[in-house]
């Protein structure tokens, strides 16, 4: 089993864990962390100072009741913790993947090491449960476009107000971005699924392998008796290079990556990427391929994973943890280099580059890149990149795309040739108001999908809930009007 450092080179009350060699997969999946246990979580919970003005509570998009759950860690009624971090907190094992923005905030951390919430949270989270939903039914439908965090977290509140809920999901199952686009190895199914099957034990109406605006028009929606919509179908258009070969065999995005991996993971089967993989972005998702990419790897056949990215080191968005573990793990890096055009086998062969008997004009081989600089600093502090004329070029069997997603435009679109204009912005983010309705009435968006938030997992789990508090007085205010 594998050990890690939760936060590498920072002290913490699990002691120090350091990266093993990776071994033949699918083994080196395996979740890397330590254990919790209830004495370190008790001693860890001694170390919050019960602040009246808790500057945790503020810094978490989710405005989680962080000293409260703390207070019944301390008291060791961890039942009650679960209550009340449940609360507010959809998947609160998930807090192995949340930014932390409550501890960046945390007084001990001025003079210190902050409490390590996070932990606290984890195996509150791990080993307690909600309880049944036994809200009065109403007799109002509420359909949730994506089945994501968002969605998922909306479900939850709506059924606790007694509405019915229908999640229209595209993917085999519900989960998002928590099933398909986080890597096993920092975050577990357990983590999220118990979550689901609390969903469905309790009601909500799962529409798998659908699609709104295709597979269901908005006069199904009409028939079903729906009331009211969240959108909530998160970022699933990749961004692309914009460069020539991007459509050759073995380019990808990180997004389709990540996600066969884990389908193949699923299935104990090998996914080929070839020896030598660039990722090309400098995100915490250029950082989950890179480490997914060295895993397919094995001791005997290890894979060659750079990541390069356009700025340097110090302008790279991905936390730093996380950089620190992709090194730990193998992965190279390389910066300030843009790419300009991907290389078939073919080019690279012409200048000797590409080391296959047959090189294929079809088939990535390598990718060129602008070797770049950076400007002085501007008034805000930013330094620009600059072209220099120079180029390097660098062999891959394997190019991931890892520069972020844009909306999907199928539900707006779908939607449009029905009659409802939902206006959108250029980005293809859909316009919300302070209530996340929609230009629709009756129609609200959250998560990634709309301007909610930073698009991480907390974001998203405060989306949902807003979206809820919001469709329910939306419904109550129809109830009104009928009286």
């Amino acid at each position: 089993m594998y050990i890690t450092p939760i936060k590498s080179a920072v002290p913490n009350f699990y002691g120090n864990f350091k990266h093993p060699q990776l071994v033949d997969h699918p083994d080196n999946f395996n979740v890397l962390e330590p254990e919790v246990t209830l004495s370190n979580v008790k001693e860890e919970a001694q170390r919050c100072l019960s602040c009246k003005t808790p500057r945790c509570v503020e810094a978490c998009p989710n405005h989680n009741p962080i000293p409260f759950f703390i207070k019944a860690v301390k008291e060791d009624d961890i039942e009650k913790a679960g209550e009340i971090l449940r609360s507010t907190q959809s998947f609160p094992s998930c807090s192995r993947i949340c930014f932390h923005k409550c501890e960046d905030a945390c007084v001990r951390g001025i003079k210190g090491d902050p409490v390590e919430i996070d932990k606290i949270e984890r195996y509150i989270g791990d080993n307690t449960f909600d309880k049944p939903i036994t809200a009065p039914d109403t007799g109002r439908k509420v359909g949730i476009i994506g089945g994501g965090p968002a969605g998922l977290t909306a479900a939850k509140e709506l059924r606790k107000k007694g509405h019915e809920v229908h999640i229209f999901e595209a993917d085999p199952e519900v989960g998002g971005v928590l099933r398909y686009g986080i890597p096993s190895f920092r975050l577990p199914k357990d983590s999220f699924e118990k979550e689901i099957n609390f969903l469905k034990d309790n009601g909500v109406i799962f529409h798998t392998r659908t699609e709104v605006g295709t597979d269901v028009r908005v006069d199904d929606l009409r028939n079903m008796g729906i009331d009211a919509l969240f959108i909530c179908s998160g970022t699933g258009k990749p961004r692309k290079l914009n460069v020539r070969g991007e459509d050759l065999k073995g380019v990808e995005t990180s997004h389709t990556f990540l996600k066969r991996v884990k389908l193949a993971e699923k299935k104990s089967q090998l996914y080929d990427i070839g020896d030598k993989v660039i990722v090309i972005g400098g995100g915490n998702v250029a950082m989950d391929a890179a480490r997914s990419a060295i895993r397919l790897g094995s001791k005997k056949n290890p894979k060659d994973v750079e990541i390069v990215y356009r700025r340097s080191e110090n302008e790279m968005p991905a936390r730093k943890n996380e950089i620190v573990d992709a090194k730990e793990e193998g992965v190279k890096f390389d910066y300030l280099l843009a790419p300009v055009k991907v290389l078939s086998e073919a080019d690279m062969a012409e200048y000797g580059l590409c080391s296959k008997q047959n090189p294929s004009f079809d088939k990535v081989g390598g990718v060129k890149f602008e070797v770049m600089e950076l400007s002085d600093p501007d008034e805000s502090g930013r330094r620009s990149i600059v072209p220099t004329g120079k180029f390097v070029r660098k062999e891959a069997d394997t190019v991931i795309v890892a520069l972020g997603n844009m909306p999907k435009s199928v539900i707006k679109s779908g939607f449009e040739e029905d009659g409802l204009y939902i206006t959108a912005d250029n980005k293809g983010q859909v316009e919300i108001d302070k209530n996340l309705q929609t230009s629709v009435d009756g129609i609200f968006a959250g998560g990634d999908v709309a301007p909610t938030g930073g698009l991480t997992l907390t974001d998203a789990i405060a989306a949902g809930r807003k979206a809820a508090e919001s469709i329910d007085t939306y419904l109550k205010n129809l109830d009104n009007q009928n009286i």
